[in-house]
């Protein structure tokens, strides 16, 4: 699956996907809600506690905490990631229509987080089934968890969603990097698009490929280890993203193209150090 993807970037076959796989997702998007409806309107006794308070001191507790922040409820970098393809677009978009695709798909997201923890809560909490390790039976739970509120006729739609989600997915984070990469280094560097800027994108592209297999190679047998791994690092490489962004609005701000403010400095400065104080303190614990 990860070379389809870096060949399909590499080849600038992606494009042709987008119209599908956003239709795709607004349909798992549908089913989500609904499932999530219909768990509501069941018999099921609904309860909301907190078995335990985080406990910062604890390296455990404190992975579990930069793991949901890594990716709750979108990746750190999103943001920079709606820049690069707005600018990638023939026709440019307006800021307000940038802010508009942004917001929508942020918060569309967070929503979309709540539904499948109330939905995982509602089904499997209590139920005496605990969520497997290997991911081929994860994945077979988590379409179980749609069937089991719309019916066994549901099974194979919401698979083929699902798997076409995640395929998505897969495209969109191969798309990503390397553009945020190569054009952060392009725009600071002040040099022009060009061979050089292709190669450090494509460079980019085949090593994330060349990470994903080795990644997947060695937590293959364990989802939950590759999930808190990859919510880590990309907690962890959001330091680097700030800055780069940081560095990018303040280039911007000296030729008086960012907007006034600061406000934003403000934000943006406390947030950086927020990531840099609790990645240093997690790997403090972590290797202590």
């Amino acid at each position: 699956m990860a070379s389809f993807a870096v060949a399909t970037i590499y080849f600038g076959k992606y494009n042709y996907l987008k119209v599908f796989t956003r239709y795709v997702v607004l349909s798992l998007t549908f089913f989500t809600l609904v499932a999530v409806g219909i768990a509501f309107s069941g018999s099921h006794e609904i309860s909301f506690y907190l078995s335990k308070s985080i406990d910062l001191g604890n390296a455990i507790d404190l992975a579990f905490l930069l793991a949901l922040i890594g990716w709750m409820p979108a990746p750190m970098e999103l943001s920079v990631w709606h820049s690069t393809w707005a600018m990638a677009e023939e026709k440019k978009p307006s800021y307000k229509d940038t802010m508009l695709d942004f917001k929508s798909g942020y918060w569309g997201t967070m929503v979309l987080a709540i539904a499948f923890l109330s939905l995982g809560s509602i089904v499997m909490f209590d139920s005496g089934e605990s969520f497997s390790k290997s991911p081929v039976n994860f994945a077979g739970q988590l379409v179980n968890l749609f069937s089991s509120q719309f019916g066994s006729w549901s099974y194979y739609i919401i698979a083929f969603a699902a798997f076409a989600t995640m395929v998505s997915t897969l495209l969109t984070g191969f798309d990503a990097h390397p553009r945020i990469i190569s054009e952060g280094y392009r725009f600071l560097r002040n040099k022009p698009n060009g061979k050089s800027i292709k190669l450090i994108s494509n460079g980019v592209l085949f090593i994330s490929g060349i990470g994903t297999v080795i990644i997947l190679f060695f937590f293959s047998d364990n989802i939950k280890m590759l999930v808190d791994f990859a919510t880590i690092v990309s907690f962890i490489a959001a330091i680097l993203i700030s800055i780069f962004n940081f560095l990018i609005a303040y280039k911007l701000h000296k030729e008086n193209l960012y907007p006034k403010g600061w406000i934003r400095w403000t934000l943006m400065t406390i947030g950086i150090i927020g990531l840099i104080v609790l990645s240093v303190f997690f790997l403090k614990l972590k290797f202590s």
